[in-house]
């Protein structure tokens, strides 16, 4: 990813802390950056669930395939794995999970492949008390496997997305505040 592109989405998910808009386009723009047909954000905090977020594009924002989704949540083993792997590391469900575990997947098998998708780069943005946030890049077959040079512009990316995340949390408490 050049600097120019770093510069841009990197903006856009600062104007993301109090513009859901504009992190919902730096989502957008990290899943264009890698080629991806999709991407989501995950944070869920269990102090204060309000302050949660899921954020998809792409394939995973279309309604169809979100209702569809709950119904297999339980079976996706992605999160568990990526928020185990240590905070501000990316890694890749390929890497994570051997190629018997994946072809065995009913997840995969009845969910994601028939979506056309076939790799998750993933990251742990933060997990501590109660919260985690993850970041997920969604390949289809139609590009090749997550290179080491991707998987590291991830882990650049991942203090600014941790802290980003991290203020919007602040900034939507004092808001209920000024609300009540």
């Amino acid at each position: 990813m050049d600097d120019a592109l770093e510069s841009r989405i990197l903006d856009a998910l600062y104007r993301g802390c109090t513009d859901p808009t504009a992190l919902k386009s730096a989502l957008e723009m990290l899943a264009t950056a890698f080629a991806c047909p999709s991407a989501a954000f995950i944070a869920f905090d269990t102090q204060e669930p309000v302050a949660g977020l899921t954020m998809t594009t792409g394939i995973f924002a279309e309604e169809g395939v979100q209702r569809r989704y709950l119904e297999y949540a339980a079976l996706d083993p992605a999160p568990a794995l990526f928020a185990s792997i240590a905070a501000g590391r990316a890694t890749t469900t390929d890497r994570l999970m051997s190629a018997e575990v994946r072809r065995m997947s009913q997840f995969g098998n009845e969910f994601y492949r028939p979506l056309g998708l076939s790799e998750t780069l993933g990251g742990n943005l933060f997990s501590d008390q109660g919260r985690f946030a993850l970041i997920g890049l969604h390949r289809d077959d139609d590009r090749g496997a997550f290179t080491d040079a991707e998987i590291a512009a991830v882990e650049r990316l991942s203090p600014h997305l941790r802290r980003i995340l991290q203020l919007r949390r602040q900034f939507s408490a004092l808001e209920g505040k000024n609300n009540a």
